[in-house]
C-alpha cells in the first residue's frame, strides 16, 4: 500500500462505507413502505414494512463484504471461511425457525440483529488482523 498502514486504510474505508451506507439504508428503511406502495401498488406496502426491518442486516452485509479479503491477505482463510459460513447459515436458520414458530416481523428483527452481530464480529476481527499485519511488516527507514 505504498508505505501506508493496512489498519488505517481499513478504518478509513469502513468509515466511508458507513457514511454512505447509513444514510442510504436509513432513508430506505423509512421510505420503503411508500416506495413499495407507489412503485408496485398498494398490495406491496406490507412488503415495504418488512423491508424496513431488514435494513439493518442488509447494511451490515454492505459494510462487511469489502473486508472479507482481509482474512485471505493475512493468511487466516480458515477463520474467514468460518465467519462467512456463520454469516450465511445462522441468519438463514433464524428465518426458517422464526418462520415456523414466530411471527414474520419479529423474525426479521431477530435476523437483522443477528446478521449485524456476526458482521460486526467479522469487521472487528478483520480490523484486529490488519493491525497485527501492520505490526509484523518491516517498515522502511
Amino acid at each position: 500500500m505504498d508505505g501506508g498502514l493496512v489498519a488505517e486504510f481499513y478504518l478509513k474505508t469502513f468509515l466511508n462505507l458507513l457514511k454512505i451506507g447509513f444514510l442510504i439504508f436509513f432513508l430506505f428503511s423509512i421510505l420503503a413502505p411508500l416506495l413499495f406502495y407507489y412503485a408496485l401498488g398498494s398490495e406491496y406496502r406490507a412488503a415495504g414494512e418488512l423491508v424496513k426491518y431488514m435494513a439493518g442486516g442488509i447494511l451490515a452485509h454492505f459494510l462487511v463484504q469489502p473486508f472479507v479479503y482481509v482474512f485471505i491477505a493475512t493468511n487466516q482463510v480458515k477463520i474467514g471461511f468460518i465467519l462467512q459460513s456463520l454469516l450465511a447459515i445462522v441468519p438463514s436458520a433464524v428465518i426458517v425457525i422464526g418462520g415456523v414458530f414466530f411471527d414474520f416481523e419479529s423474525t426479521l428483527i431477530v435476523w437483522s440483529a443477528i446478521t449485524t452481530g456476526i458482521a460486526g464480529s467479522v469487521l472487528f476481527l478483520g480490523y484486529r488482523l490488519s493491525i497485527r499485519d501492520d505490526a509484523t511488516r518491516a517498515r522502511p527507514i
